[in-house]
C-alpha cells in the first residue's frame, strides 16, 4: 500500500513537472503565434488574407490526412515498445510510418497542383500558390511524425519546441523581412513562402532533437516490421484523425465556398483566437498521452483513473478561466487586427463556449486511441465529421459565420460525449472532472500486465514481466 502510494505520488509529481514545463513552452509559443496572427492581416489586404487562410486550411487538412493516423500510431507504439525494450520494432514502426506518410503527402501535393493548373483560376488558388502549398505538405507531415516520436519516447516538452517556438518566430521574421523588402502588401504566395521557410527550419530542429533522444539500441539495428498489424491499427486511427480534422477545418472551407473570400479571413481570425481557449488541451495531452498507454499496458487501472481525473480537473479549470477572459474581452481584442474584424466577435464567443464544453470531457480522445479502442473512436469521430459538414452547410445558409461556429462546436462536443459514454461503459474509466469511477477490474500486480491488455493493444506480452 505504501509502495503504491509512493508510486502514485511520484507519478503526479512528474505530471506537475511536465504540466509546468508545457505551460511555459505554450505561453511563449502562443505569444509568438498571436504575434503572427496580428501581423499577417496587417501585411495583406483582407481578400488576400482570406485566400491565404483558405489555402493554408486545405494544406493543413491534407497534411493530417497524409499522415494517415501515423502520429498517433507512433505515439502509442513507440511508448509501448520502449517500455518493452523492443528496439527492432520501435525502429521499424518509425521508419515505415515516415515512408508511407511522405509518399502520400507528395502524391497529394502533385494532385493539387494538377487540379489548380486545370482549373485555371476558376474556384481554386493559382498554380503558384498551390505549388508552394504542395512543397509545404511533406515538410509539415515529417515534422508531425518527428514530434509524435519524441513524445512517445517520453519527452513531451522537447516535442513542443519546434511548433511552439521555432516555427512562429522564424515565420514572423521572414514575413516581416519580406514585407520590408517588397515595400508593399504581401500576396498569398509570399506569406506561404515564409510559412514554408519556417516549416523547413522547424523540421530540421525537430529532427535534431529526435536524433539526440533516439535510443542508442535502436540506431543501427535490423528493424522488425508488422505491416498488417500496424496498417490495420493505423487505418482506424486515420479514420478518427480524418474525422476530427474535417470537424476542425471544414467550417473555414465551407465559409470559403458559401461566403465571400473576405469572410474567410474574418472567420479564420475568430477560429484562431478561439483556439487560445484550448491552450491547456495540448499541455495536458502531452503530459498524459504516453502515460495512458503505459499504465493501460501494465494493467494499472486505479492509477490510470487517478491520472485521468486529475488531468481533467486541471483542464476544465484552466480552460474555463482563460475562456472567460477571452469571452469578455473579445470586443477589445478584435479591433487590433483591423476595424473589419469586429464582425468576428459573435463566432468567436460561440467557439469559446464550445471549447469550454469540450474541456469538461477531459482527454477522452487519447484514452480511446491509447487503449486499443481506435475502431470505435474512428466510427464516432467519422460520424460527427459528417455531422459537422451537414450542420455547417445548413447553419451557414441561415446565420453565416455564426452558423459555422455553432455547427463546429456542436459536432465537437457531441463527438467527445459519445466517446466518454463508451469509455465509461466499456473501460469502466471516466474522464469527467466531477466524479471518479472505481475500476470494475482490479489492478494487476505492479510490474505485470494482464494478457487481455496486450490482446487489446495487439502487442506481444512484456518480456520483462516474465
Amino acid at each position: 500500500m505504501v509502495e503504491g502510494s509512493h508510486r502514485s505520488g511520484w507519478q503526479f509529481s512528474r505530471l506537475h513537472v511536465v504540466l509546468s514545463g508545457s505551460l511555459l513552452t505554450r505561453v511563449v509559443g502562443r505569444g509568438l503565434l498571436l504575434g503572427a496572427h496580428l501581423l499577417v492581416p496587417k501585411l495583406m489586404s483582407l481578400p488576400d488574407y482570406g485566400s491565404y487562410a483558405y489555402t493554408l486550411s486545405w494544406t493543413l487538412l491534407l497534411s493530417l490526412l497524409s499522415i494517415f493516423g501515423g502520429d498517433l500510431l507512433l505515439l502509442r507504439f513507440i511508448a509501448v515498445y520502449s517500455h518493452q525494450l523492443d528496439w527492432a520494432r520501435l525502429a521499424g514502426v518509425y521508419s515505415r510510418t515516415v515512408r508511407q506518410s511522405l509518399a502520400v503527402s507528395i502524391a497529394s501535393g502533385a494532385v493539387g497542383v494538377g487540379a489548380s493548373v486545370l482549373a485555371d483560376g476558376r474556384g481554386l488558388p493559382s498554380p503558384l500558390v498551390t505549388g508552394v502549398a504542395a512543397l509545404l505538405l511533406p515538410v509539415t507531415v515529417l515534422t508531425g511524425l518527428q514530434e509524435a516520436a519524441i513524445r512517445g519516447l517520453g519527452y513531451p516538452l522537447l516535442s513542443q519546441l519546434g511548433s511552439m517556438w521555432v516555427r512562429p518566430s522564424v515565420f514572423l521574421a521572414l514575413a516581416a523581412g519580406l514585407s520590408l523588402y517588397r515595400g508593399q502588401k504581401l500576396t498569398p504566395a509570399d506569406v506561404l513562402l515564409a510559412y514554408l521557410g519556417s516549416s523547413a527550419v522547424t523540421a530540421a530542429v525537430v529532427g535534431g532533437i529526435l536524433h539526440k533522444v533516439w535510443p542508442r539500441e535502436a540506431r543501427h539495428i535490423a528493424t522488425i516490421e508488422e505491416p498488417r498489424n500496424w496498417t490495420r491499427i493505423s487505418a482506424t486511427l486515420a479514420a478518427a484523425s480524418a474525422g476530427n480534422s474535417i470537424t476542425m477545418q471544414v467550417d473555414v472551407l465551407i465559409v470559403g465556398v458559401m461566403c465571400a473570400i473576405s469572410d474567410v479571413g474574418l472567420y479564420n481570425i475568430a477560429a484562431r483566437l478561439a483556439t487560445l481557449t484550448s491552450f491547456f488541451f495540448s499541455i495536458v495531452d502531452n503530459a498524459v498521452a504516453s502515460e495512458i498507454a503505459k499504465l493501460h499496458t501494465a494493467g494499472k487501472r486505479e492509477e490510470l483513473q487517478a491520472l485521468l481525473t486529475r488531468s481533467s480537473r486541471v483542464l476544465l479549470g484552466t480552460t474555463f478561466l482563460l475562456g472567460s477572459v477571452l469571452f469578455v474581452s473579445a470586443d477589445w481584442i478584435l479591433p487590433f487586427f483591423g476595424p473589419a474584424f469586429a464582425a468576428s466577435a459573435t463566432p468567436l464567443r460561440i467557439l469559446i463556449l464550445g471549447w469550454i464544453a469540450l474541456a469538461a470531457t477531459g482527454p477522452i480522445g487519447f484514452l480511446m486511441s491509447m487503449t486499443g479502442h481506435q475502431r470505435v473512436q474512428a466510427v464516432l469521430v467519422a460520424s460527427t465529421g459528417c455531422l459537422a459538414v451537414i450542420l455547417n452547410i445548413g447553419l451557414i445558409m441561415v446565420w453565416g459565420m455564426a452558423g459555422a461556429a455553432i455547427a463546429t462546436s456542436v459536432a465537437l462536443v457531441t463527438c467527445n460525449i459519445l466517446q466518454a459514454r463508451y469509455a465509461f461503459r466499456t473501460l469502466h474509466l471516466s474522464t469527467s472532472p466531477f466524479r471518479v469511477v472505481k475500476p470494475a477490474i482490479p489492478s494487476t500486480i505492479p510490474g505485470t500486465a494482464s494478457p487481455q491488455v496486450h490482446l487489446e493493444l495487439g502487442l506481444r506480452p512484456d518480456k520483462r514481466a516474465a
